[in-house]
């Protein structure tokens, strides 16, 4: 998955020690990286899962797609062939080795990652991409690192392009009981876990043009909790506790 070595806090610029982020980002990560979820082996969770990327980013068969920071490739190959081309982009090169080889073994002709910074995108022209996929990735950048992504993705997308995003929302009361390690821990990789609110200031502060289209929650992916979930997140305020992840669709007007 993507990250960028920047920031001390969500809100402020500073460095994230090159020790820190080789400790964090090693090739065993990127061998397990889905197997520290536990919906990895739920097969129903993850068709779910692939429901949102597919509602937010309306797929075409002639879009160019670019996923940001793709890790080793998985959500790649499942856009894969509904689309002409995707371009996967990600910080480590590790990663992009195996996302390569593994798009290779599974015989997609029509993806291609490359070895580039979200936040810089420098591998990828100007207007020439239809959508743009952020899946569970924008949790793992710090604040500096998030603006420059919403910049380079006006810069990148052709005129009533997408930028669509998936991630956990810092409102849910999990999330929240992970920002304190009170009895759930949070994943060390997970920097910047955010609410819309937190990232619709980012965008503006950021200058990037980029309306947003669609934005909605879901309940929990954790079989035990999502049915009442599904109830309890329509109460007034209270509700928010109950909103498990954010589902933001941006728009680059022509």
């Amino acid at each position: 998955m993507e990250t960028n070595p920047q920031a001390a806090s969500a809100t402020a610029g500073g460095d994230l020690a090159p020790d820190k982020k080789a400790a964090i980002y090693t090739d065993e990560y990127f061998d397990e990286c889905y197997k520290e979820h536990w919906f990895a082996y739920n097969k129903r969770t993850l068709e779910e899962r692939d429901a949102q990327f597919f509602r937010l980013l309306e797929l075409k068969p002639t879009d160019i797609l670019l996923e940001a920071g793709c890790s080793t490739g998985r959500s790649t190959r499942v856009l894969a062939p509904k689309v002409k081309q995707v371009y996967g982009i990600d910080f480590a090169e590790y990663a992009v080795e195996l996302a390569n080889k593994k798009a290779q073994d599974a015989g997609l002709s029509n993806v291609e990652v490359r070895h580039d910074d979200i936040s810089k995108m420098a591998t990828i022209a100007d207007a020439s991409i239809d959508k743009i996929a952020a899946f569970d990735i924008t949790e793992h950048v710090y604040d500096d690192v998030m603006k420059g992504f919403f910049q380079q993705a006006e810069r990148v997308l052709k005129p009533g392009g997408y930028c669509c995003i998936y991630t956990p929302n810092l409102n849910h009361y999990i999330e929240r009981m992970k920002s304190k390690n009170f009895i759930i821990r949070q994943f060390e990789s997970h920097i910047a876990v955010r609410n819309w609110k937190q990232y619709k200031r980012l965008l503006d502060d950021s200058g990037a043009k980029l309306r947003v289209d669609l934005i909605y929650h879901t309940s929990s992916s954790y079989p035990l909790v999502r049915w009442f979930e599904k109830v309890l997140r329509f109460i007034p305020w209270f509700g928010k506790l109950f909103e498990f992840r954010i589902c933001a669709r941006l728009v680059k007007d022509a």
